[in-house]
């Protein structure tokens, strides 16, 4: 398994008394992907919906971090071969994948546009590593104009016009530090157009955010922040406005609660957990509703799951 974060507070408030439940997919309402080691020898990529679990990565040995084109019939996501990761598409039934990159030691996490016509993705291409997009027919590769170092740290507006990543103060003075990941690193939300410009910062937190989403009705972020800067083993998801109030901690979970995904009515958020070293368990699914109503750990069988993915759209339900 690939190790999660691979990515001022107006208000805080802690939502510790919940309806604590198992769900299934059907219950959720909505089908999504995710990724599990439950075959021996195989890290593979599921969707999971009303009628049960399919592998869709049956050809490959490791796939990860899917993400689901706009009108839920291609998949993108990262494979490893031989020596180095790629990002790959395939049909969402497993059939006809083919590569995206195939030319640097390391691209990870793709990310689909609204529109559908590019993939933004995570490189060691360049140095220090960085956010690319290519064209989801594998042409016009090229850096986005910001530097956002921070694995999964990025995610477009539902009209695609503007983004929305996570970053340190060097996006705003690039003669500010350069940090080392992992040690006294802060990381605030920020928002720019999709061409990089009118750049704004909207959190100010004091500590490391990662794997920002925006909600499918544009209202507001959900992303994963740290206890304090550095302390990877104890991370918590939080929504925030695009103004920056409504600064709200969902998760009490010990661990590392990571990359939040909406469900398609804006009302929740799906995610994984990583309980503590100490803990032992594997990683589990976790969807929360954002008014702190319902909280349920769903069921995908006892080997886990992470890097999960809304299916916004099913073609059989269009």
């Amino acid at each position: 398994m690939t190790d999660a974060p691979c990515c001022g507070v107006c208000l805080l408030i802690v939502l510790s008394i919940f309806s604590f439940t198992s769900a299934a997919g059907d219950e959720l309402g909505y089908e999504f992907a995710y990724t599990s080691n439950r075959i021996e020898g195989q890290t593979g990529i599921y969707l999971h919906t009303k009628d049960g679990e399919q592998l869709l990565s049956a050809a490959f040995t490791v796939a990860e971090a899917p993400s689901w084109s706009p009108d839920g019939k291609k998949m993108t996501f990262q494979t490893q071969v031989d020596d180095r990761w790629d990002i790959y598409v395939m049909d969402v039934a497993g059939r006809n994948p083919r590569p995206l990159t195939s030319d640097a030691p390391g691209d990870f996490h793709p990310v689909w546009s609204p529109d559908g016509s590019t993939i933004a993705f995570y490189s060691d291409r360049s140095i220090p590593a960085r956010v690319w997009l290519i064209e989801s027919d594998g042409t016009s590769l090229r850096e986005f104009p910001i530097e956002i170092t921070g694995i999964a740290d990025f995610s477009w507006s539902p009209d695609g016009r503007q983004v929305v990543f996570c970053a340190n103060e060097r996006v705003t003075d690039p003669d500010a530090p350069r940090p080392e990941f992992g040690t006294d690193v802060k990381k605030d939300v920020y928002i720019a157009s999709s061409d990089g410009n009118n750049l704004r910062r909207i959190t100010k937190t004091g500590s490391m955010a990662m794997s920002p989403a925006w909600s499918p009705n544009g209202k507001q972020i959900a992303f994963a922040l740290t206890t304090k800067p550095g302390n990877l083993s104890e991370i918590h998801i939080h929504v925030v406005n695009l103004d920056g109030t409504g600064f709200t901690k969902l998760t009490n979970d010990p661990g590392q609660n990571v990359c939040p995904k909406w469900s398609p009515d804006s009302s929740g958020v799906l995610f994984y957990n990583q309980p503590p070293s100490s803990d032992k368990s594997t990683p589990r699914l976790v969807y929360v509703s954002t008014d702190g109503g319902r909280k349920a750990v769903v069921d995908v069988g006892k080997s886990g799951g992470y890097f999960p993915d809304v299916r916004s759209q099913s073609p059989t339900k269009r």
